[in-house]
């Protein structure tokens, strides 16, 4: 599936993907684009169990909040997780 609109007030076309595009061909990114992953992945990603994962957001100010993003539906921002393990592995 794909989709774009137009920004308002302009010509310019966004698609799915955040690229911005005027028309004559050229595009650049500038709209930012969060992938959202299930606690599950997370989970799977860090070899931890989903609890683990739970109890870091409990307990880890650093750790990454997730949102709910309707009834059933919680996610994690998966830049916001590959920043955490950065920080994390750089020691700050």
């Amino acid at each position: 599936m794909s989709f774009s609109w137009t920004l308002p007030s302009s010509s310019k076309q966004v698609n799915a993907s955040g690229t911005v595009s005027d028309g004559s061909g050229t595009s650049s990114r500038a709209v930012p684009v969060a992938t959202w992953i299930s606690p599950k992945h997370v989970a799977e990603m860090l070899d931890v169990s989903e609890a683990t994962v739970w109890r870091w957001c409990k307990t880890l100010p650093a750790f990454p909040r997730p949102v709910k993003l309707s009834p059933g539906c919680t996610r994690f921002n998966l830049d916001q997780i590959a920043e955490y393990l950065r920080s994390v592995g750089d020691g700050t």
